[in-house]
């Protein structure tokens, strides 16, 4: 999420998830549920690293894992798309005869 809104120029003064969102998941460019897999994993974050026990179980990481896995993949898709195969005027030409 970090290297999307770095990439595109988005501060983040009111902090990464709300940026985010503001800037991608309510455009529309990416899906909402990316959006909520996201701040699932941030707030599984907060309970391991503030929680007094260990507060998350091992189906509940292997999820996220799952999520981040996708998350990560889709934003590298949107960092470095693929370009559309090229039109040579030839095509054009065989496409206005077909």
């Amino acid at each position: 999420a970090q290297a999307l809104l770095v990439e595109r120029r988005v501060g983040t003064s009111g902090g990464i998830r709300v940026a985010f969102g503001d800037a991608f998941v309510r455009s529309g460019e990416v899906p909402e549920e990316a959006g909520v897999a996201f701040d699932h994993a941030h707030d599984l974050m907060e309970v391991a690293d503030y929680a007094h026990s260990f507060g998350v179980q091992q189906p509940q990481a292997e999820e996220v894992l799952q999520s981040a896995e996708a998350f990560v993949t889709m934003i590298i898709d949107i960092l470095n798309p693929t370009p559309a195969p090229a039109v040579s005027p030839d095509d054009e030409e065989l496409e206005d005869e077909g």
